[in-house]
């Protein structure tokens, strides 16, 4: 069985690991605890998801947190991109990164059906080997663009 357990908070990610999960996964991608990637580094046979976001949980449908200028698919690998470069900067290893588009997270209903459809593109448009060949996991948990 592998134990996968959804949180943002180092901390917890920690408990977790020292419980026997197997996966962290971060809806904010590292940015809302500042210890959670030295956190999986200590831990590198670990999984580590880090999911796409923006802003916070309240305020990520607001207006300005949905506009993609180039393209939600273009916009979201730019994102993980950098924040992948920053866990990597923090000591996580790459093998431990999966990579999540974030569906339903500051993302409109069409945004969330051209990411699920556009996995293979977003894929596509990260740099190095490593990222283009990590697992992308798409959490539908938020599935009201499924209508």
């Amino acid at each position: 069985v592998t134990v996968s357990v959804d949180t943002f908070y180092a901390s917890v990610a920690q408990a977790a690991i020292d419980a026997g999960a197997h996966i962290i996964n971060d809806v904010s991608g590292g940015r809302f605890d500042p210890k959670m990637f030295a956190t999986l580094a200590k831990n590198p046979n670990v999984a580590y998801c880090l999911m796409h976001s923006r802003a916070d949980p309240k305020t990520m449908q607001q207006p300005d947190n949905l506009v993609y200028s180039a393209g939600v698919v273009s916009g979201v690998a730019e994102e993980l991109q950098s924040a992948a470069l920053r866990a990597h900067a923090a000591g996580v290893s790459p093998w431990q990164l999966w990579l999540d588009p974030g569906v339903g997270f500051a993302k409109t209903h069409t945004q969330c059906a051209e990411l699920t459809a556009g996995v293979d593109a977003l894929r596509a448009r990260l740099r190095g080997g490593a990222l283009q060949r990590a697992p992308v996991l798409v959490g539908a948990s938020r599935k009201g663009f499924l209508n």
